[in-house]
Order: structure tokens, then C-alpha cells, then sequence
């Protein structure tokens, strides 16, 4: 049996668009589409415009960069976190009790995350920085309430691409660079993250902080009677191996 759990620190995918054309094709050319079996018959859809996003939630990773300030206007209410690995050469986060890469041995860093918009290019992305750069941001949020409109600068403090990030803050000007609604966080995550969206809910919070459960399909139907998920199965954030 196997469940993760995900703990976050402080989700509808975008519908199908109608089209506004459908074209029928069928294999069988000269046989009229109404005599034709439904797997016969290949439809394609076309639009006079795309859908408002044809991704979702699904949001670019950016990091802060080498050699370059990057100037980032943040759009959504905070930022969220959670413990993370770097394993098989990507970042991905701590799955609580049955952590691969906790059983691996590997040590677990916090990483926080927020969404931003560069009003240049238009680009709506998720930011990732460590707790120590997330500091400026923490204050902001603090002194305003909100971290949506603070306008953002991270540079590192060297030309390595490891070296620390600072981050300074100010307000900016909404009038002139308006921005978008903010995406869901969770899941612009859970879709970075491969995270499968349709079995997952927020099982509660633990000090204000969001725990995300991936309950298997297959284990929800071998205990959807009257007997109950075994204890335990979905753990919280305090029994995660260190």
C-alpha cells in the first residue's frame, strides 16, 4: 500500500473550448458519415481564437539568473513552500512517510514559491527561491498584507550560478503595468510536479499550512465500504523522515 502526502506552507483544470467549427472525416470517404461506426469517424476542431489558457494552471519555472537582475511584478495574495529533494536531477517534494528520496538517504531543503508577471514579455511564471531569499518577501506581505503588486528584483550576489539570492521589494504601479488574477498555486505545482490532480485533496492544515494527500485511485475503491482507510495512511507533516 502507498500513499504520499505533501505539506505546503501556507484546482480545476482550464475546460475544453467549444469550437466554433467541427469538421467530420471519415476513413471511409465514399459511405455517408450516418452509416459509419463512431470509432470510423475522425472529428477535428477548429476556432476563430485560442482558449484562454490552453495549459491550465500549468506556469514556467524560472529561477533567479546569473549575470542579471530579474524584475518580476508578483500576482498572487502569498507564496507557498514546502520541504523539497533534488533527486534524479530535478527538484521535487518531500512525499512524507514514503519519500523516495528520503529512503534514498537524501537531506530535504524548503523551497517557496510565489507567481509573477513580467510586463514586457507578458509571461506569467512561478518563481522559486530558498527560505533565506524569501525573507524580503515574508516582510513585504507582513508590512502590506499582501505580496500581490510588490514588484520584485533577485539578483545573485556573484556570477555562480549557486551563489545566494537577494531580493529587494517595492510597490508597483498597477495603473501602469496592470496584472493578472492569480493562478492556483497547488495546483500549478501539482502539474510541475507530475502530481496527479484528480486523486489529490487538502486533507487540512497544520498551523495555517496546507497538506496536500495523493490518495491512489485504486485504494480509495479497495476501502470505499464501510471500512474505513487504515490509520495512518494519510500522515501528517510531523511523522515525515528526516
Amino acid at each position: 500500500m502507498t500513499t504520499m502526502s505533501y505539506a505546503w506552507h501556507k484546482m480545476p483544470c482550464a475546460r475544453r473550448p467549444k469550437p466554433d467549427i467541427v469538421v467530420g472525416v471519415s476513413c471511409l470517404a465514399p459511405l455517408p458519415s450516418k452509416y459509419l461506426k463512431p470509432e470510423e469517424l475522425k472529428v477535428y476542431e477548429f476556432s476563430n481564437a485560442p482558449p484562454p489558457d490552453p495549459r491550465g494552471n500549468a506556469l514556467q519555472l524560472i529561477r533567479t539568473p546569473v549575470g542579471r537582475a530579474l524584475k518580476q511584478i508578483v500576482t498572487c495574495e502569498d507564496l507557498v513552500g514546502c520541504p523539497t529533494h533534488f533527486y534524479h536531477g530535478r527538484t521535487r517534494p518531500c512525499a512524507g512517510n514514503n519519500c523516495e528520496a528520503c529512503a534514498d538517504g537524501l537531506p530535504w531543503r524548503w523551497h517557496g514559491y510565489l507567481s509573477c508577471y513580467n510586463p514586457t514579455s507578458r509571461l506569467h511564471s512561478l518563481f522559486e527561491m530558498t527560505a533565506k531569499a524569501a525573507e524580503p518577501l515574508i516582510d513585504y506581505r507582513k508590512a502590506h498584507g499582501t505580496l500581490r503588486g510588490c514588484l520584485m528584483t533577485a539578483k545573485r550576489v556573484n556570477l555562480s550560478p549557486n551563489a545566494r539570492v537577494l531580493i529587494s521589494t517595492t510597490t508597483a504601479d498597477l495603473e501602469k503595468y496592470p496584472i493578472p488574477k492569480s493562478p492556483r498555486l497547488l495546483e500549478a505545482l501539482s502539474i510541475l510536479w507530475n502530481i496527479p490532480r484528480a486523486e489529490m485533496a487538502i486533507q487540512g492544515t497544520e498551523k495555517a499550512a496546507p497538506k496536500l494527500a495523493h490518495t491512489p485511485k485504486e485504494i480509495v475503491e479497495r476501502f470505499s465500504g464501510s471500512e474505513p482507510l487504515p490509520s495512518g495512511y494519510a500522515s501528517d507533516a510531523n511523522n515525515r523522515k528526516k
